[in-house]
């Protein structure tokens, strides 16, 4: 930056140069795609002030470049973010699919809060997912925040939009049978997809958290298991090794023990008793497309709906429910950054909680009258 009164040459967050100096009390800008050029446009606003006494107003050339369009602005946001990997490729494929064909072309300047409800519209026409619908338009709202952060656009136009709604899916809950036939169907199927999807639903693990366990992560003595780190797969396919969702989901957790006896029992076959936990035969993670494949043949065999493969974490989480561990300590236990999700699981799976407490107090209070009636001695007949 130059001296002050010299005047001012800055790189803005879009990456293009400015050039500021105060002229006979009006300051008066340049834009320049680089440092070079911004150094000599300043060197002539210098020049110009020196031999004009006369203010330099030159409107149309004090107005910035035309911004870049939603497309290009993307792909910087994206790369200064620094999202996960995961994160990363989430925002991309919703961006490239429900977004860029409505406003990918436009400028940052000319998105309007109709071109943001379009996008909202275009996802409901095509037969999307509320789901799907609120996600595009958080994401359309977030970029645009970041252009008025950076100070591309002077509005957000997406805050006059409302939020979509979207209810949640109904869940498939396994019923505590269900969940044991299915544990017994693991066992006996036992080699690295019924270890994997049995050691899933006793232990709550995310599958990028199962991935990442390593054998360093078991404690024998203790009976448990950490996470440290989760193992996810982007398109290539290429695996990428990260830490955990959020700093809750780095745990200790307590398995019981069916769970205890398959890591053990793998741990004796393990070619590397040091490496990964549930890697393939040619030592590579499984495929997404082949766990729910296999996971769904094992729901089929056991003789209990689908779920889903994260469905077996929402499933260990109603067994704790079933078995009345506290919602905290479930939380604690699962990873989950707040109580809120845990306790959602807990009022669906108990959800005639309720009833049950009305139809208890109807049998203490019952009791409780019974004894008042024989205790009462009876009235004397009136005169």
């Amino acid at each position: 930056m130059s001296r002050r009164g010299d005047g001012t040459l800055y790189q803005r967050a879009d990456g293009r140069w400015a050039v500021q100096l105060m002229v006979h009390g009006k300051r008066i800008t340049r834009y320049a795609p680089t440092k070079k050029a911004a150094q000599a446009a300043l060197r002539e606003l210098r020049r110009q002030a020196r031999m004009d006494p006369t203010p330099l107003v030159r409107p149309i050339a004090t107005s910035a470049p035309p911004g870049p369009t939603v497309a290009a602005f993307i792909d910087q946001w994206l790369a200064a973010a620094g999202l996960k990997p995961t994160t990363e490729e989430s925002y991309r494929n919703n961006l490239r699919a429900h977004v860029l064909p409505i406003i990918g072309e436009l400028r940052l300047d000319q998105v309007t809060a109709s071109h943001v409800a379009q996008v909202i519209a275009t996802c409901r026409d095509q037969g999307k997912s509320p789901r799907t619908a609120q996600y595009a338009y958080t994401l359309t709202r977030r970029l645009l925040q970041v252009a008025t952060d950076w100070n591309l656009i002077p509005v957000n136009p997406a805050v006059q939009v409302k939020r979509p709604p979207a209810q949640p899916r109904e869940r498939i809950v396994w019923s505590v049978a269900q969940s044991t036939a299915f544990v017994t169907y693991c066992q006996e199927a036992s080699g690295l997809w019924g270890d994997l999807f049995l050691v899933a639903l006793l232990s709550g693990l995310r599958l990028g958290e199962l991935l990442g366990l390593e054998w360093r992560d078991a404690d024998w003595d203790r009976g448990c298991i950490t996470v440290r780190q989760t193992v996810v797969e982007l398109k290539g396919p290429v695996w990428v090794t990260q830490t955990p969702k959020t700093r809750s989901s780095i745990r200790t957790v307590t398995l019981p023990s069916p769970a205890l006896t398959v890591l053990l029992r793998r741990h004796q076959h393990a070619r590397d008793s040091e490496g990964p936990i549930f890697r393939r035969e040619d030592g590579q993670p499984p495929r997404r497309h082949a766990l729910a494949e296999q996971f769904r043949r094992f729901c089929r065999r056991a003789g209990v709906p689908y779920i889903g493969l994260h469905g077996l974490r929402h499933q260990h989480v109603s067994l704790l429910a079933h078995a009345g561990v506290p919602v905290k300590v479930a939380q604690q236990r699962v990873g989950h950054s707040t109580p809120m999700l845990t306790l959602s699981i807990y009022t669906h799976v108990l959800g005639d909680a309720d009833q049950q407490s009305a139809a208890a107090l109807e049998r203490l209070v019952g009791e409780r009258d019974s004894t008042l009636r024989r205790d009462r001695p009876e009235a004397e007949d009136a005169a």
